[in-house]
């Protein structure tokens, strides 16, 4: 994960645990393709150089957290919380367990692909999509990460994890009930606010660089209700 300023210039790189890098001949880190798509940001300072808290999750679960005799074990990811501050270097502060969505009767692949942090603290929204004989599918969750178990010295979430408490999750929208044809959804963010002081939600997806336009750009706008 590194960090640019607005030009392209390189400002610095966040330092990421041995265990999520994949080495020759051992088996850990992340699965090819399936490290890190989410990143979330939450500001609560007031002036440009107090510390802040990232977020990131990784896609699927690492390679030392699967049992392949327990298909369950795929769905569960590691979600790591930092705080970033302009004198030090990052700090790690904690690393919990995030359980994937089980997939529907034909799907092939799911994983996380986007978090957003939201104002109220210890508080976020994930978005994970799915892809399989019905096209793509997405749903939007509400995290609590509040009581959820520090794993940072978990070495492998692949056998029984009953001593573990995983971040809370409540289902806020299952984007295959509006009806509407769903490409590769990926990106989530907070949108302008609207005339009447609501806040917005954009959904964005990802074409996979299509030149035979199989696949598109598409922009979902939502308005929610309440904020």
């Amino acid at each position: 994960i590194n960090e640019y300023d607005l030009d392209g210039n390189f400002k610095s790189s966040l330092r990421i645990p041995e265990r999520y890098i994949p080495k020759e001949g051992e088996k850990k880190g992340i699965e090819n393709n399936l490290g890190f798509e989410s990143l979330a940001v939450k500001a609560n300072g007031i002036m440009p150089q107090d510390p802040f808290r990232l977020f990131t999750v990784t896609e699927s679960a690492l390679v030392q957290d699967v049992d392949l005799k327990n298909p369950e074990s795929i769905l569960r990811s590691r979600l790591m919380h930092y705080v970033i501050n302009p004198f030090g270097d990052p700090i790690l502060v904690a690393e919990h367990l995030y359980t994937i969505d089980s997939p529907r009767l034909g799907v092939a692949y799911n994983g996380v692909s986007d978090l957003l942090a939201l104002p109220q603290e210890g508080y976020l929204l994930s978005l994970e999509r799915t892809f399989g004989l019905r096209g793509y599918g997405a749903k939007i969750f509400q995290l609590v990460m509040a009581n959820a178990s520090d794993i940072s010295n978990q070495k492998t979430l692949a056998g029984n994890i009953d001593n573990i408490t995983p971040i809370r999750k409540k289902l806020v929208l299952d984007l295959q009930k509006l009806g509407i044809k769903l490409d590769n959804l990926e990106g989530i963010t907070f949108g302008p606010r609207l005339s009447d002081g609501s806040q917005t939600l954009i959904l964005l997806s990802d074409n996979n660089f299509s030149k035979e336009k199989k696949q598109k750009n598409q922009f979902l706008l939502f308005k929610l209700i309440g904020t």
